[in-house]
């Protein structure tokens, strides 16, 4: 913003010993760019190349960690992660062949939660298993306990696990 001084016309009838100078701002249209706009596109450019570095770097750091688990997945009903959290399953094999999965439910807060669970197992084909652990099953977590769960597959078919976790309903 260019200004130009302005000297206090009143200057001779005042007490001051110098000129009184006041920055006017230099009102000029639009289409004449100020000097700072080619640094503001320069430093705009610049930010966005290094928000895009840090998600790769962040990308990167995620690739390291080996996945040891085909497709499992854990889903916490809507609102409920506000009062426990979980980890997504881990599926095992054992030397007989029979899967099972284990994830954790911490509870971070002051109070006792009761949630429940149910796994749902589907073989290689994406297919249900006909399953025993579709029930529900009550869980109850004491404040800043952590619990680990262990669902097994109800036969050798199964590949790949959902587990659904929600607060008890009673019935």
């Amino acid at each position: 913003m260019k200004s130009r001084p302005y000297t206090n016309p009143f200057h001779a009838f005042s007490r001051l010993r110098a000129p009184v100078h006041i920055a006017i701002p230099n009102i000029l249209p639009d289409i004449y760019p100020t000097p700072i706009q080619p640094i503001q596109h320069t430093m705009k450019h610049a930010l966005t190349a290094l928000a895009f570095a840090a998600t790769l770097l962040l990308g990167a750091g995620c690739a390291d960690e080996p996945d040891t688990t085909p497709n499992p997945a854990l889903v916490l009903a809507p609102g409920l992660e506000l009062h426990v959290s979980a980890t997504q399953p881990r599926l095992r094999t054992d030397a007989n062949g029979s899967t099972h999965a284990t994830f954790e439910v911490k509870n971070p807060g002051a109070f006792a939660q009761i949630v429940e669970y149910k796994a749902e197992w589907k073989d290689s084909r994406g297919e249900v298993v006909d399953t025993i652990t579709g029930n529900w099953t009550t869980l109850r977590i004491e404040p800043t306990d952590v619990r680990t769960v262990t669902v097994h597959a109800p036969g050798k078919t199964a590949e790949k696990v959902r587990i659904y976790v929600r607060e008890y309903k009673a019935d």
